[in-house]
């Protein structure tokens, strides 16, 4: 995935350089608008969690997201080497409250990424946690 992914620092004011090269990649791939919007949604989520939860909060160590045309799909990666976490095994389940202090707390951007998503894997990978996420590059293709 040699130009199609970058390192960035393990920092939460990180994000928007993140941000600024999801947006290029979806330039460049000719990505739908509304499945640009999506794949940043999900950019967003796995880089944050991996910095806050993954890493404790911001650090010297990095995080690499990988955008690449998969396809009919868009397929982003994101790679860090916190301690191993699957973000797809206990998803939380979706909440029928509709009032914010019912809903259980942790695991709703796991589950929002998860349903965003056409397809997902988790790999453990020479000590790297892979989280490959694919998105269909026409929004009607879902």
């Amino acid at each position: 995935m040699n130009d199609e992914r970058r390192i960035f620092p393990a920092r939460a004011d990180a994000w928007p350089s993140v941000r600024t090269y999801v947006e290029s990649r979806c330039a460049k791939l000719a990505i739908h608008r509304d499945t640009a919007l999506r794949l940043q949604l999900i950019a967003e989520e796995l880089f944050i969690n991996a910095v806050e939860h993954g890493y404790q909060g911001d650090s010297g160590m990095s995080v690499v997201i990988g955008l690449r045309d998969a396809g009919d799909e868009a397929e982003l990666v994101a790679e860090d080497t916190a301690p191993r976490f699957n973000p797809f095994t206990r998803l939380a389940a979706p909440s029928d409250s509709t009032n914010p202090d019912e809903r259980p707390l942790g695991g709703i951007g796991r589950s929002l990424v998860a349903g965003l998503s056409s397809r997902r894997d988790y790999q453990r990978v020479a000590g790297c946690n892979r989280v490959t996420v694919a998105v269909p590059k026409t929004p009607d293709a879902r």
